[in-house]
C-alpha cells in the first residue's frame, strides 16, 4: 500500500477506535456500517500484487478493529466479509491459470 493511503487507512482505523472506546458508536448497524467502510477504503487503495498481501492486508486491520472492542461480534463478521470475496477471487484466478 502507498504511503498516503495506508495513512489515510490508519487515521480512519484510528477514528473508529476511539469512536468505540468512547461508545459513540453503539447499534451494531452503524458499526458494521463504519467497518466496511474502512474495509472499502483498504481495498480500493492498496496496491499490492497479489491477492494473498490483500487478504494479509485485510486481516491485520480487521485484527485491529477487533481488539478494540472484542465483544462487538459485527466487526469480525464484517472483516470477514471481504476477506472472503478476495479468497474466492484468489481461488478463482489460480483454477483460471491452471486451465
Amino acid at each position: 500500500m502507498s504511503a498516503p493511503a495506508e495513512t489515510k487507512v490508519q487515521a480512519e482505523c484510528s477514528r473508529f477506535i476511539a469512536a468505540l472506546r468512547r461508545r459513540q458508536l453503539v447499534a451494531s448497524q452503524d458499526v458494521a456500517r463504519r467497518t466496511l467502510e474502512i474495509m472499502r477504503l483498504l481495498v480500493s487503495t492498496a496496491t499490492v500484487k497479489d491477492v494473498s498481501s490483500l487478504i494479509a492486508s485485510i486481516k491485520q486491520a480487521g485484527a485491529m478493529l477487533v481488539a478494540a472492542q472484542p465483544h462487538e461480534l459485527t466487526i469480525g463478521n464484517m472483516v470477514r466479509a471481504p476477506n472472503c470475496v478476495a479468497a474466492a477471487a484468489a481461488a478463482h484466478t489460480s483454477l483460471r491459470a491452471h486451465r
